[in-house]
C-alpha cells in the first residue's frame, strides 16, 4: 500500500509540474463552463490572475458566436459522438483585446461513464491568424486601393455569370480608365498618382451596391460588375452617374486635379458569356 501511495504521489507531482510549467494554457473546466483549475500559461494568455479565473466561466471571456460552437462541441463529447474536439475561437482578454486561440478539448468521465469535467489545452494564435488574414487579403484585394484585385474579380464575375444563368437576368461590366493619368505621374510624381487612384477607388466603391463588384485591374484601369443592370438604358444612366461623381475636382498634396474618365460597357450574355470575353468587349 505504501509503494502504491508513493507512486500515486509521484504521479500527481509529475502532473502538477507539467501542468504548472507548460507553455500552453491548460485548464480543467466544469460542464457548466466554470474554470476548476488553470495553469499560469492560461493566465498569461487571458491577462487574468488565477484567483480571477476561478471565479469565472469560459463563457465570460468568449464571444457570443463562439460560445454556441463550444457548447455544441461539449454536447457531442457528452453524448459520445466524438472523443475529442478542436476549435478556433476568440477570447476577450482582461485589457479588452480580442485574441484568437486554438482550444483542444477532451472529456473526463467516472468509472460509470458519467461526464465529470473537460480538460482543455489552449494555445494563442493571434499573430498567426493575422498573418493568414493578411496573406488572404493580399491574394484577393488590391494593396493600394483596397478594391477587389484581378484574382477575386475573376471569381466574382464567374459567380455573377452563374447567378444570371439561374435567374435569367442580364448584367453589365464596366471598364473604366482615367484620362491623362500618365501626365499626373510624370508631372507630379507617383505619390500624387497613387493618392488620386485611392480617391477614384473610394468614389467607385461608394457608387456601387453591396451586390456589385468594384475592382482594380491594374494601373489606372478599373472594373465594375453591375448585377441586375442589363440594358443599355440602365447602363447609360449609371455611366452618367459615375461621370458626374468623377467630375468633382480632387485636391492632392496642394494640387487640384480634374478627373477625366473613359467608360466601356459590355453586357452578359450578348457581348460574352465568360470572364475574358466580357472584359475584352468592355475594353
Amino acid at each position: 500500500r505504501k509503494i502504491a501511495e508513493e507512486k500515486l504521489l509521484e504521479s500527481e507531482n509529475r502532473f502538477r509540474l507539467a501542468f504548472d510549467s507548460a507553455a500552453t494554457g491548460i485548464a480543467l473546466v466544469a460542464l457548466d463552463g466554470r474554470w476548476l483549475k488553470v495553469n499560469p500559461a492560461l493566465c498569461r494568455i487571458t491577462g487574468y490572475s488565477m484567483g480571477e479565473m476561478l471565479k469565472m466561466r469560459y463563457q465570460d471571456i468568449s464571444l457570443p458566436d463562439d460560445i454556441k460552437v463550444s457548447d455544441a462541441k461539449i454536447e457531442l463529447l457528452k453524448n459520445g459522438s466524438i472523443n475529442s474536439a478542436e476549435l478556433d475561437k476568440r477570447y476577450i482578454r482582461k485589457d479588452g483585446a480580442i485574441i484568437w486561440v486554438i482550444v483542444s478539448i477532451a472529456l473526463v468521465r467516472d468509472k460509470a461513464g458519467v461526464p465529470l469535467y473537460t480538460v482543455a489545452q489552449i494555445q494563442e494564435v493571434t499573430d498567426k491568424k493575422k498573418e493568414a488574414e493578411e496573406l488572404s487579403y493580399q491574394a484577393y484585394y488590391d494593396a493600394l486601393t483596397g478594391l477587389v484585385n484581378r484574382n477575386q474579380l475573376e471569381q466574382g464575375l464567374d459567380k455573377s455569370i452563374a447567378a444570371a444563368l439561374r435567374s435569367q437576368k442580364n448584367f453589365s461590366v464596366f471598364f473604366l480608365d482615367l484620362d491623362h493619368f500618365k501626365q499626373v505621374n510624370d508631372n507630379l510624381g507617383h505619390d500624387v498618382g497613387d493618392e488620386l487612384l485611392k480617391v477614384v477607388a473610394e468614389r467607385l466603391k461608394n457608387s456601387v451596391r453591396l451586390t456589385d463588384i468594384a475592382a482594380r485591374l491594374g494601373g489606372d484601369e478599373f472594373i465594375l460588375v453591375l448585377n441586375g443592370i442589363g440594358t443599355p438604358d440602365a447602363a447609360a444612366g449609371f455611366a452618367e452617374k459615375i461621370m458626374s461623381v468623377m467630375s468633382k475636382p480632387v485636391v492632392v498634396r496642394g494640387h487640384e486635379l480634374n478627373i477625366g474618365i473613359s467608360i466601356g460597357i459590355s453586357f452578359f450574355p450578348n457581348d460574352g458569356t465568360d470572364y475574358d470575353t466580357l472584359i475584352k468587349s468592355a475594353d
